[in-house]
């Protein structure tokens, strides 16, 4: 068994060790307590109508920022504002320039730049004005693509607008197409070459990505998940063959994923059609915790703290996970 078979073999026979009912997430009446039900607590909510801080918009997209962008959460709206907000606790830190319309998925890259997928299945980038420059001699000896350039160049040559999905990883993008197949770009010595596998039947609804931490600084190994409109969750470990069973599956879509890595292991959330979020950290015998939002959940996003962020049209809600 690989290591990337060992962290995404499929979760039949575990039954979910805690619960937790979130209705409260779709009633933007509800009190503005600080919920606690099983192991999960409402570390903060913010609901449509908020002032301060401010109601940042439907959550369509979500991020937790990397590079510069680190500690702050990129959140995209139905409009295609792109708003950063404070990770302990929403406030606002500024927004992104040039709206995009559509805005499917948004990937903060570890040097703090944000990828924005829209929905006619085109990638933009973006950087944050805030983000750090190079200046005289510098400046000009980095004039050139840089390697998210090359990588983003070489997605948009293999999908041609018909990108679904999106996540990143260091030195690696993933993308999720219309036709269930998922396409993986790396930083080579040469330029980027895609990788492609089937994984789904149908279309794509989303991707995420993480590297798994190697003992002895070796390099981290990728591993990607999808979820599709054909109700499974599936892994894949680039340059290896698909997991044959998916690691979850239920008769209905997959409609956010959020992964990454953290102490105990790698962590997988996925949110579904009927409301129903799923949060499982991945080590042997790992605990499954789901949690009903009430509402349909758009967006997913895992904090360098461990806490789980789920973004509806009403409200984005982060948690705290014991």
């Amino acid at each position: 068994m690989t290591e990337a078979q060992k962290w995404s073999r499929p979760a039949a026979g575990r039954e979910p060790a805690a619960a937790a009912l979130l209705s409260w997430l779709a009633d933007p009446q509800t009190p503005r307590l600080c919920v606690v039900t099983g192991s999960a607590g409402c570390v903060w909510r913010r609901v449509r109508g908020d002032i301060r801080p401010p109601w940042p918009g439907p959550a369509r997209a979500l991020s937790s920022g990397r590079g510069h962008l680190a500690g702050k959460l990129v959140v995209a709206d139905h409009q295609g504002t792109v708003r950063l907000l404070d990770e302990a606790n929403a406030t606002p830190s500024g927004r992104l320039p040039e709206p995009v319309a559509g805005v499917r998925a948004v990937a903060a890259v570890p040097e703090g730049d944000v990828l924005i997928l829209d929905a006619e299945g085109r990638l933009h980038t973006r950087r944050s004005p805030a983000a750090p420059r190079a200046t005289g001699l510098a400046a000009l000896l980095e004039d050139g693509p840089t390697p998210l350039d090359r990588l983003v160049e070489a997605a948009r040559r293999q999908l041609d607008g018909s990108a679904r999905a999106l996540a990143c990883t260091e030195d690696l993008l993933a993308v999720g197409d219309a036709t269930g197949r998922v396409h993986v770009v790396s930083e080579t010595e040469g330029e980027p070459g895609p990788l492609t596998a089937r994984l789904h039947e149908g279309e794509v609804a989303a991707v995420a990505a993480l590297r798994l931490e190697m003992p002895d600084d070796a390099p981290g190994i990728p591993l990607v998940y999808s979820g599709g409109y054909d109700g499974t969750v599936r892994a894949w470990g680039p340059g290896a063959e698909p997991l044959a069973t998916p690691v979850r599956s239920r008769p209905c879509p997959v409609t956010a994923l959020a992964a990454a890595s953290a102490d105990a292991g790698p962590v997988l959330a996925v949110a579904w059609a009927d409301g129903l979020v799923e949060h499982e950290t991945l080590e042997e015998g790992g605990q499954v915790r789901t949690f009903w939002s009430g509402a349909p959940v758009h967006s997913l996003a895992l904090t360098g703290a461990g806490h789980l962020l789920i973004g509806t049209d009403e409200t984005l809600a982060c948690l705290a996970l014991a």
